[in-house]
């Protein structure tokens, strides 16, 4: 944004905005500019028919500081354009495929992609758009993917499962690094207590899809899912519970990778570090993503308000994993 135009800021006396740049565009009233008192060297727009047979309203005028009140003029410089390629959609019900280069475009609503390029520049899901669904991504250096607090659905094959697996976990890891590209959630900006985080959970439980549906959008087994959650709620249910430790005690046992298995740093282990991430997560959850838990809390007699740790399920026994990492206060 440039600020008033002027002709103080040049040496022949042409106006010109404050930045030096020189006025492309003009709408001067008749007759003027006239520095008619001599010291007229500010550009205004004209909000008055002062003369009751010229319609100057929305005009120019030069005028000086002391004539008041008037508007300045201001121009407003945008963005570079945002170039997207299409491909597909029309009226057909095959989804589109969208290539953007450059500046940075919104969803509103929920979509399906056949493919999605981020060449450079920004893609937001905005409010309404609770999920992206996409059968191919790519995100090049300089591009930006922002869920926001929405969820991302990455759909693959079983031959392109590890890689677009391993591409996705990567561009998270990329955008929290120095290079800034990637995949983020700007949600955390507004988020303090480091309880969250972007979960990728790979559908594939080796034979079996983990889930059927994600955010009420059929998936197969071999999708790839992320979404703005607690460290530590391995099944993205929301809410960290017995159901998450269980599933953490099992990943620690067998060693399993992944989100789902309880590897929430992806490291490539369930270790400690982990355990550390479920815990914090499970004392401080709160709303949104703990909503179920807050409102069962709400509705509960007070006597039964007291803290206790995640229970285990009822088919199964304490582990000793449990019992070390206990939250339950020792009395």
């Amino acid at each position: 944004m440039t600020i008033r135009a002027s002709d103080e800021y040049s040496t022949d006396g042409k106006f010109v905005w404050i930045s030096g740049e020189p006025v492309t565009y003009t709408n001067w009233q008749q007759g003027e500019p006239n520095n008619y008192w001599g010291n007229e060297d500010f550009g205004v727009i004209n909000f008055h028919n002062w003369y009751w047979h010229l319609p100057i309203v929305g005009t120019w005028n030069d005028s000086n500081e002391e004539q008041s009140p008037y508007r300045g003029i201001v121009e407003l410089k945008a963005e570079p354009a945002v170039q997207v390629t299409v491909d597909g959609g029309g009226s057909s019900p095959a989804p589109m495929a969208l290539s953007i280069s450059g500046g940075s475009c919104s969803f509103g609503v929920r979509k399906h992609l056949s493919a999605l390029s981020i060449e450079s520049g920004s893609v937001l899901l905005g409010n309404l758009c609770r999920v992206l669904a996409v059968d191919g991504l790519s995100i090049a250096d300089g591009g930006i993917l922002d869920l926001a607090s929405g969820d991302l659905i990455v759909k693959t094959t079983s031959a392109t499962h590890d890689a677009v697996l391993a591409n996705v976990i990567n561009w998270i890891r990329s955008a929290a690094s120095a290079n800034g590209s990637g995949i983020i959630s700007s949600a955390t900006m507004n988020d303090t207590s480091g309880a969250r985080s972007l979960a990728v959970v790979d559908n594939d439980a080796g034979g079996a899809a983990v889930l059927a549906e994600f955010d009420g959008v059929p998936i197969g087994q071999y999708a790839v899912l992320v979404r703005y959650t607690y460290n530590g709620d391995a099944n993205l249910d929301g809410i960290v519970n017995a159901d998450d430790y269980f599933l953490i005690d099992s990943g620690f046992i067998t060693q399993k990778k992944g989100w789902y298995n309880g590897d929430f740093n992806y490291d490539g282990a369930v270790n400690a570090d982990d355990y550390f991430l479920i815990d914090c997560a499970f004392v401080g959850q709160s709303e949104p993503q703990a909503a179920k838990a807050a409102m069962e809390a709400a509705t509960a007699p007070a006597s039964e308000l007291v803290p206790v740790r995640p229970q285990p399920r009822n088919d199964q026994t304490p582990t000793l994993l449990a019992e070390l990492f206990s939250t339950q206060p020792i009395l």
